[in-house]
């Protein structure tokens, strides 16, 4: 085994306590220890010349992670990565290597993309040669007089029979006969001209499938040869965990329900810190992963905050790699004694209205089960069926309107769907809003490679509309009220820290800020019609921070 890595970066870390066991990747919580890395490995940052380039010309920032091991002098130092590509390469000093380099030039990743390249260029050779356009332009044309020739006979035949029409009236039979025969001479000329057109057609496209049929040929053989090039991608990028034991990305991701792994899949920060670490025989602390740099248009991102990592690429192959390795469990979304909390605060026998204690789920999660939906029962034991009419994230306190049953649950949904529920929400946010009332339109949608997150997307978002109206001021941060038109996911979380929204998050939000003791942010006012009584009703339930 080695003595000596590049990669290896010592720090102070001599009066930190070491974690008992790895930190739960998808739930942020940094010690002291993982602080200390950071903070080391920033000043690092902040000069690497490489990485100073990058975003020099303009480079979009990038998600870095950092894993603090303890080595076989059971020394402790961190090993560091990023995400993806940087100035078009995967090998920068200082960072591990990825997995599996598709770059190498004589790899058969990059010789494979040659030929595939070599294929594209046949193809546009053929596509862009002048017989081929030629053949394209004289199929055309000859299609264009076609129909210019059909148009005149057509006309000329259409005036004959009206002329024939005329010379009919009074006419002898022998005229009679002379003109039917006129007609039927026209019809059957048409019919053979229409024929012959076709044959002219078939012989000059049978010229063009020629080109086309070669085209053809080289398009399935690319394709073949691509999709066994991923095949054979899928079955070399293989990971480890703590134990040496490996397996493939279509392994992984197979196991978890999916046909072909999700593109970029294994290129993200922790795959490749993990995978050093068990090739160096290095015990794991703590990983932590962080934004560096500019965020995107369409997401999130904040310079220096510390993040979760990604669900959809990164979930199947760490639940593999940390499978011999103690980790932390991820923090318990709720319990008996936090749904205990739950206050009613209406009731009749149609309805009623609840307030949601924070970090309680609405309804059954894949985490965890127990939720305010599951709880119903305990709390309206005499209920026909009561149901939730809309859910609250949850992290989110507040607000919660429960039907009793079925038909009552369709009428308030339907008031929801409709739009015409009021909703008012509290919330502290995490700096100071200049503009005291406005609107915030800004379109949704989910985070494909990162669920629940949401993106800013004007393409495939759907419309999310926010009125706001600021409450007061104090000591940097702003309390506030919203009103949302529309209840698309996170819709006020996004809207508050996009920086085309208010650009200034809630306070406590994980996902789109910095973690506190709570999301601060709070349902606090709901109106709508009683689906019996036809009254309006107007529930208010303040909010305790």
């Amino acid at each position: 085994m080695e003595h000596t890595d590049a990669f290896f970066h010592e720090f102070d870390a001599q009066d930190l306590k070491r974690p008992l066991r790895l930190n739960n990747p998808f739930f942020v919580e940094i010690s002291e220890l993982g602080k200390a890395a950071f903070e080391h490995f920033k000043h690092k940052l902040m000069t690497h010349p490489t990485i100073l380039n990058h975003f020099d010309c303009g480079g979009v920032g990038k998600m870095f992670g950092l894993l603090v091991v303890k080595n076989f002098h059971d020394q402790l130092g961190y090993l560091a990565a990023f995400s993806g590509k940087i100035n078009d390469t995967v090998s920068v000093d200082g960072f591990v290597s990825p997995v599996f380099d598709t770059l190498v030039y004589d790899g058969f990743y990059k010789t494979g993309e040659r030929v595939l390249d070599g294929l594209t260029h046949e193809i546009e050779a053929l596509l862009t040669s002048q017989d081929y356009l030629l053949k394209q332009e004289d199929l055309a044309q000859l299609k264009l007089n076609h129909q210019a020739e059909l148009k005149t006979k057509s006309e000329q035949i259409k005036a004959a029979k009206a002329e024939r029409k005329k010379q009919r009236v009074g006419a002898t039979p022998e005229v009679l006969e002379r003109l039917s025969q006129q007609s039927i001479e026209e019809q059957l000329w048409l019919k053979w001209r229409k024929k012959q057109m076709q044959l002219e057609l078939d012989e000059l496209q049978k010229e063009l499938q020629v080109f086309q049929d070669e085209i053809q040929v080289l398009k399935n053989k690319r394709k073949a040869l691509s999709q066994h090039l991923q095949q054979q991608l899928f079955e070399n990028y293989t990971f480890l965990n703590a134990r040496l034991e490996k397996k493939n990305l279509l392994e992984i991701f197979q196991s978890f329900g999916a046909d072909v792994p999700p593109a970029g899949a294994g290129e993200c920060a922790a795959p490749k810190l993990f995978q050093h670490a068990f090739q160096k025989g290095y015990d794991p602390f703590e990983l932590i992963e962080f934004w560096w740099g500019p965020s995107s248009s369409s997401q999130i991102r904040v310079q220096g905050n510390f993040y979760p990592s990604c669900r959809s690429k990164c979930e199947p192959i760490l639940h593999h790699m940390l499978s011999a390795t103690e980790s932390a469990a991820p923090p318990v979304l709720n319990d008996d004694n936090r749904l205990s909390e739950i206050e009613i605060i209406f009731q009749d026998e149609y309805l009623a209205v609840l307030n949601k204690p924070f970090d309680v789920l609405s309804v059954p999660g894949k985490v965890q089960s127990l939720s305010v939906q599951d709880y119903l029962p305990i709390l309206f034991p005499y209920a026909e069926r009561p149901m939730l009419v809309h859910r609250l994230d949850r992290a989110t306190s507040g607000i919660l309107l429960v039907a009793m049953n079925q038909e009552i649950y369709v009428a308030l949904q339907q008031q929801f769907t409709k739009r015409t529920v009021k909703k008012k929400y509290i919330a502290v946010l995490d700096g100071l809003v200049e503009q005291e009332l406005g609107i915030i339109d800004l379109p949704l949608r989910v985070d494909l490679d990162n669920r629940p997150q949401q993106l800013v997307c004007y393409e495939h978002g759907l419309p999310a509309t926010t009125r706001y109206e600021v409450l007061s001021k104090m000591d940097g941060r702003t309390r506030i009220a919203f009103y949302p038109i529309t209840g698309r996911t996170h819709q006020l979380r996004v809207h508050a820290a996009h920086p085309r929204g208010l650009n200034t998050p809630i306070v406590g939000d994980d996902l789109y800020g910095q973690k506190a003791d709570r999301l601060h942010l709070h349902a606090a006012e709901l109106t709508f019609v009683h689906p019996i009584s036809s009254k309006n009703i107007n529930v208010k339930c303040e909010a305790h921070f």
